[in-house]
This record gives structure tokens, C-alpha cells and sequence, in this order.
């Protein structure tokens, strides 16, 4: 297959890279040339993933985890495109939620997403340039008539893409969000 789009010479790093949206966003990056580091927390998913496109990195991270996540990713330079695609589905509406329900959808959902473009923007900042993509979905909207913990969070990506995106765009980084309905 011919790849649409040419990112040759390009650094993308995507996150929740082991399966489903993340893996095939590695795989169509991967074909159109970029030079692919791949975020999973589990090991056998990056494997396979590196077996299946040869010379791709690959970081295990768990990015509900804070300073394992800025750790790993430190290690990651001069990124030019970041999908913060990595995300968990608990469903559950907010009144049967339970602090941990919530807690681990934040952990990942919001702060994961927070953690990874604090790491990688700056870096894209200081060099003036940079492109930063939030992928979230609104799939629970459409099965929960209630408010569900993963709709407060689409929510919140949403926002706090619309803050970085007044205050990254200034510097030469555009952040851009993709809701998906699958």
C-alpha cells in the first residue's frame, strides 16, 4: 500500500502505540516514512509491533504513572509529532463510579495526556516547531445516558487541548484534537 502522506526525515512519537487506533497510527507512520517511537505499557504488544515494522523504537511506559512516564520520555529527542492517543474505557456512570474507577481513568486519560506533552512540547518549544495530536472518543456519549468518568474526561482532553492550543500555537507548536466515534 502506498502511503497518502510523506514523513520522511520526521520523529513521531505515539502513545498507547500496542493496540487498536495507536498501532495502526504507528503502522500508516511507519509507511509513510517517519522515524516511529512507540509508547505501550506492555511489553509484548511493543515486541510484536517491532517485529511487525522493523526499526521502530519502542518505550515501555505506563502513563498513569507520572515520573516512570517523564522518565522514559526523556529519553525521547527531537519529536515532531506527538499522538497522545493512549486511553482506558472503564465504563460507568458517575454515580456507581468508585475512587479507583476514577483515579484510573484520570491517572491516564487526563494526566497521562498532560505528562507527555508537558515532556515532549517543551522540547518542541524550544525548538520552535512541533505538532501535538489528543485522540479521545465519545463512544460512552453515546451508550450512557447518564455522564459517564470517560465523558468528564473526553471533556477535559478537549479543554485543555483548547488551552494548549492559545498558548502552544504562540510558540510555533499546533496541537489539534481528534474525537472518534467507533
Amino acid at each position: 500500500m502506498t502511503a497518502r502522506f510523506d514523513f520522511s526525515g520526521k520523529n513521531a512519537l505515539v502513545t498507547g502505540a500496542g493496540k487498536g487506533i495507536g498501532r495502526d497510527i504507528v503502522k500508516d507512520l511507519w509507511q509513510a516514512g517517519a522515524k516511529v517511537t512507540a509508547v505501550s505499557r506492555t511489553q509484548s504488544d511493543l515486541d510484536s509491533l517491532q517485529a511487525e515494522y522493523p526499526g521502530i523504537n519502542i518505550v515501555k511506559a505506563d502513563l498513569g504513572k507520572w515520573k516512570e512516564t517523564q522518565t522514559a520520555l526523556t529519553k525521547c529527542h527531537d519529536i515532531d509529532l506527538v499522538v497522545n492517543n493512549a486511553g482506558v474505557f472503564r465504563p460507568s456512570t458517575v454515580l456507581e463510579s468508585t475512587e479507583d474507577a476514577v483515579d484510573g481513568n484520570f491517572d491516564i486519560n487526563v494526566k497521562g495526556l498532560i505528562n507527555v506533552t508537558q515532556v515532549l512540547a517543551k522540547k518542541m518549544v524550544e525548538r520552535k516547531k512541533g505538532k501535538c495530536f489528543s485522540i479521545s472518543n465519545i463512544i460512552q456519549d453515546i451508550f450512557y445516558v447518564t455522564i459517564s468518568v470517560n465523558s468528564c474526561c473526553s471533556i477535559k482532553k478537549s479543554t485543555m487541548h483548547y488551552k494548549y492550543f492559545n498558548y502552544l500555537n504562540k510558540t510555533g507548536t499546533n496541537v489539534f484534537t481528534i474525537s472518534t466515534t467507533i
